[in-house]
């Protein structure tokens, strides 16, 4: 189990919370600032070093950059999901539990 901590996870969600808005008034996500992808990038080397060890340092900086990008994805999606299922909740619709 890999154990990133709670506060980090939390200054992540804020960093993708603060962005602007396009022409037509929807929010865009903000990405990760290079700061931040790198520290993302070594506490995720840190937390996975028994498992790309074996490789070669080039791979394992390839992986450990593919494994950040997907995680950025991965949380914008998710976030604009939250985003709709509170815009669907302003409005009254209603979702089953079991589509969630």
């Amino acid at each position: 189990m890999v154990n990133i901590d709670s506060e980090f996870i939390s200054d992540l969600y804020t960093l993708n919370h603060i962005g602007s808005q396009d022409s037509k008034g929807e929010k865009n996500l903000k990405q990760l600032t290079s700061k931040n992808r790198k520290q993302l990038k070594t506490k995720m080397a840190e937390a996975l070093t028994d498992k790309i060890e074996t490789l070669p340092a080039g791979m394992q900086d390839i992986l450990l950059d593919d494994l950040v990008t997907a995680f950025e994805s991965r949380f914008e999606v998710l976030s604009n999901a939250q985003l709709n299922l509170v815009c669907f909740a302003n409005i009254g619709v209603k979702i089953p539990n079991e589509t969630l």
